[in-house]
C-alpha cells in the first residue's frame, strides 16, 4: 500500500527564548574514559558507538565500542587517511551503532573527495570496508549513514539503500527515484523501518522488504534531518521539528540529534539539551563548548553523553 500525504502543520506551542539548566541533575550510571576527545556518539539500547580523535590534526582516530551492560569496550583503527594531509580535509564523517556491529564513514581529498564506509564487529574486530565512492568535493555526500537499532543500521550511496542486519546480512536493498540526504531508521506506523530524505523535501518510509509505503511531501519546508519513532516520522525544518501534524519549536540554533521519551534531543552551541513533546518546555542537560562540544543520543532504555575523553550512560528514564 503506498500513502500519500501533503502535510499542513499545526503549532500546539509557543516556544520560548528560556531553557530550564538541568545539567547538574544528569548523573551517570557509569562512565568510560576514552584516550582522545570524543568528537561523535551514537547508541542502541545499551550499546555505545564513538568516535575518539584529534580535530584539525593530523593522526589516527579510534572507533570505539562499549557495552554499557556488559561493561565491556574497544577501540579499532577508524582507517581514516591520516599519514598525509589532503588539500580539502580528511576524518571521520560519522558513526552508527547496532547491537554488536559499528558501521562508520571517512573522507578525504582534493578536487576529489574519496568517502569510505567501514564496520567491524564485537567478534571482528579488523575493520573491512564496505564501499568507497570518489565524488567531486563540492558534491554532496555520496553516502549517508543513519542511526542504528538493536536488529541493523540503515545507509544509502546515491540512491540505494541498504538495511543491514547486525549479522552482516542485508535486510533489505532498494533503489530509490533520488539521491539520499539523509537516513533513519526504527519502529514506526504503517510498518516503516526506515525513512529516506530525498531532496529536500520528500521523505519516504520503507518496510521490512523496502517497499515505498508511504511518502510525505513537505511543500513548504525544506528538512535537514529525519528519525523514525513509534509516534510517526519526526522532521527538522528550521528551527522546528514536526512529527505528524505537531509542530514543535527547539530553542534558536538548536539541531535534532534524536527523539525519545517523549523528548526532542537537541545540540545548540555545544550544549546538549531537550524539548518535551507534550509541553514544548526546553532544558539543558549537559554543558559543552562550541570548541569543546557534547554529543548524546537518547533511548527508551536511557542516554548516552559525551564530553571531551568521558563517554557517559544513565540507565533509565530521564530525572
Amino acid at each position: 500500500m503506498r500513502l500519500q500525504h501533503t502535510l499542513c502543520f499545526v503549532s500546539l506551542f509557543v516556544a520560548t527564548a528560556t531553557v530550564a539548566n538541568g545539567a547538574s541533575a544528569l548523573a551517570p550510571t557509569s562512565e568510560l574514559v576514552s584516550s582522545r576527545p570524543v568528537q561523535d556518539l551514537a547508541l542502541s539500547r545499551g550499546s555505545v558507538g564513538y568516535v575518539a580523535d584529534v580535530p584539525k590534526r593530523l593522526s589516527c582516530g579510534r572507533i570505539g565500542f562499549w557495552n554499557t551492560a556488559a561493561r565491556t569496550s574497544f577501540t579499532v583503527d577508524a582507517r581514516e587517511q591520516c599519514v598525509e594531509e589532503a588539500s580539502t580535509g580528511q576524518g571521520i564523517w560519522d558513526v552508527s551503532v547496532a547491537t554488536r556491529r559499528l558501521l562508520w564513514l571517512t573522507y578525504a581529498g582534493g578536487n576529489f573527495r574519496e568517502w569510505a564506509l567501514w564496520t567491524a564487529t564485537t567478534t571482528r574486530r579488523t575493520p573491512r570496508r564496505l564501499r568507497f565512492v570518489a565524488r567531486d568535493v563540492d558534491a554532496p555526500p555520496p553516502i549517508v549513514l543513519g542511526p542504528g537499532t538493536t536488529e541493523g543500521i540503515a545507509y544509502a550511496v546515491d540512491g540505494e539503500v541498504t538495511y543491514l542486519g547486525d549479522d552482516g546480512r542485508a535486510i533489505f536493498k532498494t533503489v530509490l527515484a533520488a539521491p539520499v540526504r539523509a537516513v533513519a531508521s526504527g519502529r514506526g506506523p504503517r510498518g516503516v523501518l526506515v525513512a529516506a530524505l530525498l531532496g529536500d523535501h520528500v521523505v519516504v518510509g520503507l518496510d521490512r522488504d523496502g517497499r515505498q509505503v508511504v511518502v510525505w511531501e513537505y511543500t513548504r519546508l525544506a528538512v535537514t534531518a529525519v528519525r523514525v519513532s513509534w509516534r510517526g516520522l519526526v522532521v527538522q525544518a528550521g528551527n522546528d521539528v514536526y512529527i505528524g501534524s505537531t509542530r514543535i519549536p527547539l530553542p534558536t540554533g538548536a539541531t535534532m540529534v534524536d527523539v525519545a521519551q517523549g523528548r526532542v534531543l537537541w545540540t545548540r552551541a555545544g550544549d546538549l539539551g531537550t524539548t518535551a513533546i507534550a509541553t514544548g518546555a526546553s532544558r539543558r542537560l549537559v554543558d559543552g563548548t562550541p570548541l569543546r562540544p557534547a554529543s548524546g543520543q537518547l533511548e527508551p532504555q536511557g542516554i548516552a553523553w559525551s564530553v571531551g575523553r568521558f563517554v557517559r550512560w544513565r540507565a533509565g528514564a530521564l530525572p
